[in-house]
């Protein structure tokens, strides 16, 4: 660790001065050691460093890395005994009691979405609408996601991953997801009556370097089609 920390005091490393991750990685680093009154002041000095600006999701992330690692050390430990320990009171301290996240011991929630093509999307899209209505949408973690339901994963977690960056946890409510869902809905209908798959060869030039080049294929230019006319994360109906 002495060949870690004076990092941000050298002339050479002044660009870590402001780098929020340079601050977690260092406590982080204590915090394994269960050296938690050094990860503490590691992590209030990188909060006072960036002044606010680090984005919400970057802390809820620190917070759940050093919960994870907690867990780690101790195997037989749950959430209710972890409230109890030092390692607790730091994260609490440094994020606030309800940064410091359960599924570190719980698990993660998880939502797995099948291939299909556009008509499994559009299941998929149903599905993703009644979790939002229930507000369960905003507790899934982790997706797997194949063929079809690789679109429908991949356009949500842009769509998600803009409101995290716009809004603060505090901020964000469950007429977010919902309004992510009602967008992607009607994007992806919108897509679906330009009847993607057919363009795909309306363009001989294109037709051409579908046969010709190795790597331009039927899905490449799908691809374009789908990025184009089909879905924006960028673009709100």
């Amino acid at each position: 660790m002495k060949l870690v920390s004076p990092l941000v005091d050298e002339p050479a490393h002044k660009w870590v001065a402001s780098k929020w991750w340079y601050y977690a990685t260092v406590a982080e680093a204590y915090f394994g050691l269960q050296d938690y009154d050094n990860a503490l002041q590691w992590l209030l000095k990188g909060t006072a460093a960036v002044g606010g600006k680090v984005y919400q999701w970057e802390l809820e992330s620190s917070a759940r890395q050093l919960a994870a690692l907690a867990r780690i050390q101790h195997v037989e430990m749950t959430f209710d005994d972890f409230r109890k320990t030092k390692a607790w009171t730091v994260l609490a301290q440094a994020f606030g009691a309800e940064a410091v996240p359960r599924t570190a011991f719980a698990g993660k929630v998880g939502l797995a979405l099948s291939g299909g093509g556009f008509r499994a999307s559009l299941y998929h899209i149903g599905v993703l609408a009644y979790l939002a209505e229930v507000d369960l949408l905003r507790h899934v973690e982790v997706l797997s996601c194949v063929s079809g339901g690789s679109i429908v994963g991949a356009y949500y977690y842009l769509l998600v991953r803009r409101l995290l960056e716009t809004k603060t946890a505090d901020q964000i409510t469950a007429q977010d997801y919902i309004d992510i869902v009602e967008d992607m809905r009607g994007q992806f209908v919108a897509g679906v009556q330009r009847n993607v798959r057919m363009r795909v060869f309306l363009d001989p030039m294109k037709t051409l370097n579908m046969l010709w080049r190795r790597d331009y294929s039927r899905t490449t230019r799908a691809g374009e089609h789908v990025r184009k006319r089909a879905v924006r994360p960028d673009r709100r109906r």
